[in-house]
């Protein structure tokens, strides 16, 4: 096997189970560098059909979409996707939306499962080896949970944000303060640590840019940054030319798209603007390089004519010459070419039976989370899944 090329090397490893693949890593240090290199780019899906109960998580490489995209096939299918077998994710009827993936970081994926009148962040997995930790839930069994999952590089940790609105039911925003709370994967091994109260009114995940999280505060039309290092909240400058008006068909959406954080205008039927937080640089009086500091600039601007009258568009990704790709009707793919300015749609026929849907971009990766999971690290067994009682089901009856 020393001789086999790379490729075929790693393909093999692909297909071990978790913990012949961890004992891998100390046959040599090729096989290790092999598998601590394995970074591969793509989507996380998770969506319910109309005939199932659970929630299902899939998959996808950009490869793949892109290959799509530049043969001009119209059909981005099923088929291309990757079941992912993880713990059972049962669904509400009465939830309006999916958004139960918290965020992806660096091949590990936080979740948001439903238990009691909440949805709470305590679900943390990687998708390759198959390893996943349940966190300490939150105790109170009502009112509205806003969280966020990050990756902070100065200390090499993982932590998970959890705000409790206790005074808050589901979408609605009423003005109330909110419960802080921060889990340290492999630290705070007594539970969640409490960082006070703030008076933002958040309502969906923070997305994790330059080593901090962020959310839209809807009510103030602000966004606020929570820096992962520091712990602190902090407000972002305004953004031009958004925020005005308070017609109901305007909607904003906070993102990550080409690595740079970014603010998605979308007026229904009007058009689609997406400004772009960068480091711009600033010239200084002496001969040095400058100084760098960030600012809003139009990144990317879809007029009228390339979008549906009452079609609801949700930009998730960028490929390689710059296409958007967008959620599109909560259903299905669809790309716009900045270049000729035409959309296109990308589905499949089974995409319209689906009844609830999510995508974020996701690298795999072969990170272990055994340093960070300690005494509640386990693994997901195929061989005894029947004999498994399923977990992270909407039990009233579980304290």
């Amino acid at each position: 096997m020393e001789d086999l090329p790379e490729d075929m090397i790693l393909k093999i490893f692909t297909h071990l189970p978790p913990e012949p693949l961890f004992k891998c890593k100390l046959v040599c240090k090729k096989w290790e560098n092999i598998l601590l290199s394995h970074k591969k780019v793509g989507i996380l899906f998770l969506f319910r059909s109309c005939w199932e109960r659970n929630l299902q998580l899939f998959y996808g490489d950009y490869e793949e979409i892109f290959s799509k995209i530049s043969s001009g096939e119209a059909d981005f299918s099923f088929k291309s996707l990757t079941k992912i077998n993880h713990p059972v994710i049962n669904r509400r009827e009465t939830q309006l939306s999916v958004d139960q993936m918290v965020g992806s970081c660096n091949g590990l994926v936080c979740l948001r499962v439903p238990h009691h009148d909440i949805n709470d962040p305590v679900y943390i997995c990687n998708p390759m080896t198959r390893e996943y930790i349940n966190l300490p839930r939150l105790e109170y069994k009502f009112g509205f949970v806003v969280s966020g999952f990050g990756y902070d590089p100065s200390t090499n940790d993982y932590k998970v944000i959890r705000i409790h609105y206790r005074g808050r039911s589901r979408w609605y925003r009423p003005v109330t303060k909110g419960f802080v709370e921060i889990y340290t994967l492999g630290r705070d091994s007594a539970g969640w640590r409490s960082l006070g109260e703030v008076t933002y009114t958040l309502n969906k995940r923070g997305v994790l840019a330059n080593g901090s999280l962020y959310w839209l505060d809807y009510d103030k039309k602000k966004i606020v940054a929570f820096d992962l290092a520091d712990e602190i909240f902090q407000l972002l400058p305004d953004v031009p030319q958004c925020f005005g008006g308070s017609s109901e068909l305007v909607e904003y959406q906070i993102k990550v798209l080409g690595g740079n954080l970014c603010l998605v205008h979308f007026d229904r039927g009007r058009q689609l603007d997406i400004w772009s937080y960068k480091n711009k640089q600033k010239k200084t009086d002496d001969k040095e390089e400058g100084s760098h500091s960030c600012s809003w600039s139009l990144e990317f601007h879809i007029p009228s004519s390339a979008l549906g009258v009452n079609d609801v568009y949700e930009p998730f990704a960028l490929t390689k010459n710059n296409e958007i790709l967008m959620w599109w009707n909560g259903t299905g793919i669809c790309c716009y070419d900045t270049k000729t300015k035409i959309m296109n749609e990308m589905l499949d026929e089974k995409f319209n039976k689906l009844r609830n849907f999510q995508g974020i971009p996701h690298m795999n990766s072969f990170l272990s989370i055994k340093p960070l999971g300690g005494k509640n690290l386990k693994t997901e067994n195929h061989q005894n899944k029947k004999k498994r009682k399923p977990k992270f089901v909407d039990d009233e009856s579980d304290n």
